[in-house]
């Protein structure tokens, strides 16, 4: 079994455990398998995920990827939203979790923001490569972008809440949403954030002991 199959495998064995429904969803499938052989392609030549048990990592991105979607679905149902949605994903580096978004939610428009180069390449080449359309890849620090008026900005490792909700405040619309994942102290890391500016809109447990995906309403740009 060579690396690819290996990722494959263990990622997909993780899905049906996670999100059964989901995983015998054959064009999602599809996608995803394109876009595995896309990362350990890039993954060779710059590192984008999984130091260690890559296969593992991978699957572990994959999964909590979609948990932080489910987040975001819940949150915007109780809030009676439909329709398309306007996504930023700030620091997509491997592509986690926008592009896993984007092969679950065609229909929404995905903005990866991404500062480093080589990285922000590697995105714009699998976005081509999957022949994927309603996604742009910004090359920058989204501390630099202006308002933007994004439906949802999403993020998994850009930073604490007291940094990064004024970032996704300044590019959102006003009662749009931020999503992230974090940890089991995430509460004493929300309480050092600046208050007033958001609510609790949703939280969902991710497998294995990794943590939370938070859903956050932002109720000032």
């Amino acid at each position: 079994m060579n690396r690819l199959e290996a990722v494959q495998k263990e990622t997909e064995t993780a899905l049906r455990a996670a999100d059964p429904a989901l995983s015998a969803d054959a064009g999602f499938v599809d996608g995803l398998r394109k876009y595995l052989a896309e990362l350990v392609e890039w993954n060779e030549a710059i590192h984008l995920t999984g130091r260690g048990r890559f296969a593992r990592a991978v699957a572990e991105q994959v999964c909590d990827s979609v948990t932080m979607l489910r987040c975001a679905e819940e949150a915007i149902s109780e809030r009676g939203e439909t329709g398309t949605k306007r996504v930023a994903d700030i620091g997509s580096g491997a592509g986690f979790p926008g592009i896993i978004w984007k092969l679950v939610r065609p229909d929404w428009d995905l903005t990866l923001i991404e500062r480093r180069e080589r990285t922000a390449a590697y995105l714009a080449r699998t976005v081509v490569s999957l022949g994927l359309e309603g996604i742009a890849v910004i090359e920058g620090d989204a501390r630099a972008i202006g308002a933007d008026g994004f439906d949802i900005v999403v993020s998994k490792a850009a930073g604490r809440f007291p940094e990064i909700i004024p970032v996704a405040q300044r590019i959102a619309r006003a009662g749009g949403f931020y999503v992230t994942a974090k940890g089991d102290s995430w509460e004493g890391e929300l309480a050092e954030a600046p208050t007033g500016g958001f609510e609790p809109a949703g939280v969902r447990a991710m497998g294995s002991g990794r943590g939370f995906a938070i859903a956050l309403r932002l109720l000032s740009p």
